[in-house]
C-alpha cells in the first residue's frame, strides 16, 4: 500500500509541475488510475501517461506536457566515497 501511495503520488506531482501549478490548486483534481498506470484530471480530462523510475533507494516520475510519451532515460551518478 504505501508503494502505491508514493507511486501516486510522485506522478501527481510531476504532472502538477509540469503544468506549473500548485499543489495546492490541483491535488484534488488528480487521480491516478493504477490499474491503466495513468492520470487523469477530474476538471479538464487531460490524461497523462507518466515515466517511473528508481535509482538505489529514491523513485520518480515524470511527466510531458505535450503528446509525446516521456521516455526513460538512463541515468548514472558518480559516486565518491568521503
Amino acid at each position: 500500500l504505501r508503494l502505491a501511495v508514493l507511486r501516486s503520488w510522485l506522478a501527481k506531482e510531476a504532472a502538477i509541475k509540469c503544468r506549473h501549478r500548485t499543489l495546492a490548486q490541483e491535488l484534488v483534481h488528480w487521480w491516478f488510475d493504477h490499474a491503466e498506470g495513468v492520470l487523469r484530471h477530474q476538471r479538464d480530462g487531460t490524461v497523462q501517461q507518466p515515466s517511473e523510475g528508481s535509482l538505489g533507494p529514491w523513485r520518480w516520475a515524470c511527466v510531458s506536457d505535450g503528446d509525446e510519451r516521456v521516455g526513460t532515460a538512463p541515468l548514472t551518478w558518480p559516486f565518491h566515497d568521503g
